[in-house]
């Protein structure tokens, strides 16, 4: 399965903060036909960045996941055929220390304001596993908490086919401008956020259901709690589920 990239995008029907706001925007018909001179703004902009090699590491392990084509110099039959964005890099203190991540100027190109979304995401609480707490102490059970972060979560979503030609990214590196092709979901793109709950509404509808267990999301963060003395807890089943259900 794939994830639309553009455009209006469907529905949510699970975990939303009520209908998204309207608005004009841009529609997809227009971004292609515009695209050369969004190309020619985002080329314009183009500046030496500092981290440069932390690019170049990040897109290889992407092509290893599967989230981006191959790497090729810029040239007069891509400005034409598909739409390019800046790959912006940002300094992050982890608890491991410093690290780059690499983001998509996605409104810039336009490709953001050429989608549309009908539902407003909505995160998880603590209350909840507050109250699942409670409820296990209550019974006279002694509660384990656990918690779960997917890695590279967005980049694991894949995109149709028939938008890939709209996620491009380009950088500059020794003054020659390098461009790849997203096949996963951006960081920066509007499309990858909606995408990525929906993914996530599966993940914890099915621990919820077939486990039995208490889970609860904020984001790409599951957790929840099971008693002390359950091998096969919530954590255990999303870890699995995820590797089964989401991939490139």
């Amino acid at each position: 399965n794939s994830f639309p990239g553009a455009g209006v995008l469907p529905p949510l029907g699970w975990q939303t903060a009520g209908p998204a706001a309207g608005g004009v925007g841009l529609s997809v018909e227009e971004l292609r036909r515009d695209r050369a001179a969004y190309n020619d703004l985002v080329l314009s902009k183009m500046r030496p960045q500092e981290y440069v090699e932390d690019i170049w590491k990040a897109v290889a392990e992407d092509q290893e996941l599967g989230a981006v084509g191959p790497v090729v110099p810029l040239d007069d039959a891509h400005r034409a055929k598909v739409l390019l964005c800046r790959w912006l890099t940002v300094r992050e203190e982890r608890e491991k220390g410093w690290r780059t991540r690499c983001v998509d100027h996605e409104t810039e190109c336009g490709l953001n304001p050429a989608t549309r979304v009908t539902e407003r995401t909505a995160n998880g609480s603590l209350f909840v596993l507050i109250s699942a707490i409670l409820m296990f102490l209550g019974a006279g059970l002694n509660p384990l908490c656990w918690k779960r972060d997917i890695s590279k979560a967005f980049r694991r979503v894949p995109i149709r086919a028939s938008d890939h030609d709209l996620y491009w990214f380009a950088w500059l590196d020794a003054g020659k401008v390098w461009i790849a092709g997203h096949r996963g979901c951006p960081f920066g793109a509007v499309a990858a956020v909606q995408n990525w709950h929906r993914c996530a509404n599966l993940l914890q509808i099915a621990v919820l259901v077939l486990g039995g267990a208490c889970v609860e999301k904020y984001v790409d963060d599951f957790f929840g709690c099971s008693r002390d003395d359950v091998l096969c807890c919530g954590g255990f089943l999303v870890t699995i589920l995820a590797l089964s259900l989401i991939h490139i």
